[in-house]
């Protein structure tokens, strides 16, 4: 199915913040270690938040982070990683597009976030392409996608890029996103202990607040 929805039309950009994962390969929840001087959820909060007029934070019952103020809602199909993370924060969010990114991303930059939403017209999702994969999890879906990701839940594949083949997408090339972030630190995302302490130097050497 086709959307024609365009920036104009839509009154609210919204991100969505997929946490309450499990982090076994950190060993602790990423999203809560130090991070300059906050922790890494908050961090990219303030990120998302330069670019988006709210952000929700989607999570389990078991981690409602409660130190953040901003609103939570739960997954609704638990145990279906990602793409669960997604159908749920796509329904209950009241906003027709939404930028979507995992809690692990401290480093995404606001003028990503905002190139992609500007692409969004004509399209159910827009996905940024990198090395030759697709990044999913930095990425714009208009509720447009709810029965494409549906169907996947149905099946034993989770793969968040499997349902993609049957929506409308815009892929966004590497050449493309370095315009507006040239070292392409949006896209780093932290699973291991050796990935967090060489985003912290990262963050240390690059502009961030």
């Amino acid at each position: 199915m086709q959307i024609s929805i365009s920036m104009k039309e839509q009154k609210h950009c919204i991100a969505l913040l997929l946490a309450g994962g499990k982090s076994s390969r950190m060993g602790q929840d990423k999203a809560l270690l130090p991070f300059g001087k906050t922790t890494v959820i908050e961090f990219l909060l303030a990120r998302l938040q330069q670019a988006c007029e709210d952000v929700i934070v989607v999570t389990t019952p078991g981690q409602t982070y409660p130190h953040l103020n901003v609103r939570k809602v739960f997954d609704l199909v638990p145990n279906k990683l990602s793409s669960g993370g997604l159908y749920s924060g796509l329904l209950q969010s009241p906003s027709e597009i939404n930028f979507v990114c995992g809690c692990d991303m401290p480093l995404l930059k606001p003028e990503l976030v905002r190139h992609l939403f500007a692409q969004i017209e004509g399209y159910e999702a827009v996905v940024p392409k990198h090395n030759g994969f697709f990044e999913p999890l930095c990425a714009v879906y208009s509720k447009a996608c709810l029965p494409h990701i549906e169907a996947q839940l149905q099946t034993v594949d989770l793969r968040m890029t499997s349902w993609l083949a049957h929506a409308r997408v815009r892929f966004v090339d590497e050449e493309e996103l370095r315009k507006v972030d040239p070292e392409m630190l949006s896209l780093l995302n932290m699973n291991t202990p050796e990935d967090y302490h060489r985003m912290r130097k990262l963050a240390e050497h690059a502009r961030f607040s």
